[in-house]
């Protein structure tokens, strides 16, 4: 199977209205370093595996997903013919 890789490029933490919000910012590739285009981007609450939001990556492989900040969540990339990718913190 092939592997996909993930660059996560920005990780901003900022706070607005005492709401701690966060930016995930990256760009999905393969192992060849090219672009994987609407591969599927999304975030998981890691406590109960719930959806909190989503995203396909763009013509270039980029992807930007704003959310509420959470202790433990993890991303998740898959793409048809990858293998999915897990980004746990």
């Amino acid at each position: 199977m092939r592997v996909l890789i993930v660059l996560c490029s920005l990780f901003t933490l900022f706070s607005v209205e005492a709401q701690k919000k966060i930016v995930l910012s990256g760009i999905v590739v393969n192992a060849e370093s090219e672009a994987l285009v609407g591969a599927n981007v999304a975030l998981y609450n890691a406590t109960d595996s719930t959806l909190i939001t989503g995203k396909a990556s763009d013509a270039k492989g980029a992807f930007k997903i704003d959310c509420k900040l959470i202790n433990r969540c993890y991303l998740q990339i898959s793409f048809l013919g990858y293998k999915t990718q897990r980004l746990a913190w």
